[in-house]
């Protein structure tokens, strides 16, 4: 077989079996809140306009959707501040 059967195959393959019929989401993952013991001098509307930013590039670049998760205040405890809480709702 010839290299263009397999290039014209491979365009194929790329172009008819393997189209993404699926919702692809960014994952945003804002600072650290306060009442954090990692929280370093952002006020929250800081942390918030960060957030929405980058919800916005992930939004620009065809992303159909986001989820907030709050990996920035690491070690998760069992308990939270009420701070913390209040801040995520």
């Amino acid at each position: 077989m010839s290299q263009e059967f397999y290039k014209g195959l491979g365009y194929y393959l790329m172009g008819n079996l393997f189209k993404p019929d699926c919702t692809v989401l960014s994952m945003i993952q804002p600072d650290p809140l306060p009442g954090s013991y990692r929280h370093r001098d952002q006020t929250i509307d800081q942390i918030v306009y960060n957030s929405l930013k980058e919800t916005e590039m992930a939004l620009e670049n065809g992303f159909d959707g986001i989820i907030v998760q709050n990996m920035n205040d690491m070690p998760i405890k069992q308990e939270s501040d009420p701070e913390a809480i209040a801040y995520m709702t």
